[in-house]
């Protein structure tokens, strides 16, 4: 009797230290879960109020720019000129417009015959900020977009303005409110207005409500709310009931639950754990998109791209790992070797063109790390190459922390690196980063020369972006350039430098390198003809 019992304890304490850990852990993952969520809920709400209240910056910005011009007739040409330029030098709003009695009269479009009826506004706040949240206009039909107004000058901006930002998060809710209703100013699901009051009189708030992780944000400088709600996806309740059926199978439950474990860890860490891995393998490559002289025709330059193809095969897309990259902070890294493996091709592939350039891409993070003007220095002294054929290419999200932007610009130009901002108009940007940053090129984005030849609302956009970058003694290169028709647009409005499949695609270091011979040889043939 004293044996069994013994051996009965002894199970039990073998199966409790087996199970106990699983226990534990579960919780753990639980608790950690749930914490991460909530940090993740709260940057998120900070994301949208940081977008709402740029939103309301650039719309009281213009309002009161009108104001000052003091126009009789709002609608004269030369108020319109001024609507024009307003929007165009804004990141968030599409149009600049001026209402009367509930009818869009005239916009930074142009006049509207008899006006546009757009409806009764769905907000009118203290200040006077009359908010209609969706509305159909005949000019572009097919989208919803929210229009606020104040003193009759109105701004039109996506229905979404404050709300597109990527989350990785599906199922996720993003809504912004105004202080005192109900009814939220954009959302992008259904969103209880209840969960304001859980603010109270704090800037910030996160809190579990059944099936969300929720988190509210204050604006410091307008009387708006920004809402996040993420879904719960730490341990759930089934998980550790799965658990509590499965200890009485021993040991061999245990083995299971902690592979389920080791598993989900490993999921939810591949990609991170896989580009350390593949920096340490060397699976990182470069190709290289040509930049063409529309004039010439002379492949002038080109813009080094990376490429990570594993050693069983798999290919990973740029748009997958990069995000990612950015987000854990291994961009640096990433940078490092991009930089590594251009002086490498430099030596060894185009050490025979000594007037091509190279351009290469940086980060934000990269503006903000004092390594980066090393890992440049160090590229031109173990290549030889002229500083000048040295390119860097940051994106307008590169710029959110101008200052410490400026100073790395001005860092790298006085080594002789020239500069080009990347990605032109689809980011955070306005009018005032060209004017105060010290820059070479501007990059036309592909989505806007995707409208040249099309009946787009944004095709007069690339025409604009090319006269402006003119008159700030830029030099424009279009990306993306796919037809001859675009070609020709942009050959014709003085644009000199293109790259695009039209072209070629992006070639492998020593594919590039022939055809560079190729083209030399022939230019020199015919130069003795």
């Amino acid at each position: 009797m004293h044996k069994r019992l013994a051996i009965g304890l002894i199970a039990l304490i073998a199966i409790a230290a087996i199970i106990g850990p699983i226990f534990a852990a579960l919780s753990l993952a639980r608790t950690r879960g749930l914490q991460d969520q909530r940090n993740e809920a709260l940057r998120l709400a900070t994301t949208v109020l940081a977008r709402a209240d740029g939103v309301a910056q650039e719309f009281f910005s213009a309002h009161d720019q009108l104001m000052r011009a003091g126009a009789s007739n709002p609608c004269s040409e030369e108020n319109m000129v001024l609507m024009r330029r307003l929007a165009f030098s804004s990141s968030h709003l599409r149009a600049i417009a001026y209402i009367a009695n509930n009818r869009l009269v005239c916009s930074s479009i142009g006049p509207h015959a008899d006006g546009v009826y757009i409806g009764l506004p769905d907000i009118v706040t203290p200040r006077g900020v009359a908010i209609r949240k969706s509305v159909k206009l005949p000019f572009a039909a097919d989208y919803d977009v929210r229009i606020s107004s104040m003193d009759g000058y109105a701004a039109i901006m996506a229905q979404d303005a404050a709300l597109d930002i990527d989350t990785h998060v599906k199922g996720m809710l993003l809504s912004v409110f105004y202080t005192g209703f109900d009814l939220p100013i954009a959302s992008n699901g259904s969103v209880n207005p209840a969960w304001l009051a859980q603010l109270k009189s704090g800037d910030s708030v996160s809190f579990l409500e059944g099936n969300y992780v929720v988190a509210l944000h204050r604006s410091a400088r307008y009387n708006l709310v920004g809402v996040a709600a993420v879904p719960v996806v730490y341990l759930t309740q089934n998980v550790r009931k799965l658990a509590l059926f499965m200890v009485p199978l021993g040991a061999a439950t245990a083995i299971l639950l902690i592979a389920v474990l080791v598993y989900i860890a490993r999921h939810q860490t591949t990609l991170q754990t896989m580009m350390r891995t593949a920096l340490k393998r060397q699976e990182f490559s470069l190709v290289y998109q040509p930049v063409i002289d529309l004039h010439t025709g002379r492949w002038v330059a080109a813009e080094a791209l990376i490429r990570w193809r594993r050693l069983n095969g798999e290919v990973i897309p740029p748009d997958v790992f990069i995000p990612e990259a950015e987000r854990t902070g291994m961009i640096t890294q990433i940078t490092e070797r991009v930089l590594s493996l251009v002086a490498h091709d430099i030596s060894h592939h185009f050490k025979a063109f000594p007037d091509f350039a190279i351009g290469v891409n940086l980060s934000a993070a990269d503006l903000e790390n004092e390594l980066t003007l090393s890992l440049l220095y160090r590229v031109i002294k173990a290549t030889g190459m002229a500083p000048h054929n040295l390119v860097v290419e940051a994106t307008e999200r590169g710029f959110i922390n101008a200052e410490e932007a400026r100073q790395m610009i001005n860092d790298i130009r006085t080594l002789g690196i020239r500069v080009a901002i990347d990605d032109f108009g689809t980011g955070y940007s306005s009018l005032s980063y060209l004017t105060s940053m010290a820059l070479d090129h501007l990059k036309i984005d592909k989505s806007f020369i995707d409208t040249i030849g099309k009946d787009a609302v944004a095709s007069h956009v690339p025409g604009h972006i090319i006269a402006m970058a003119r008159s700030l003694n830029l030099t424009v290169i279009a990306e993306g350039v796919e037809t001859a028709e675009q070609a020709d647009y942009l050959r014709e409005r003085g644009v000199q430098f293109a790259q695009g499949w039209l072209f070629s695609r992006a070639l492998p270091p020593a594919e590039l390198a022939q055809k560079l011979n190729a083209m030399d040889s022939m230019i020199r043939k015919m130069d003795t003809l």
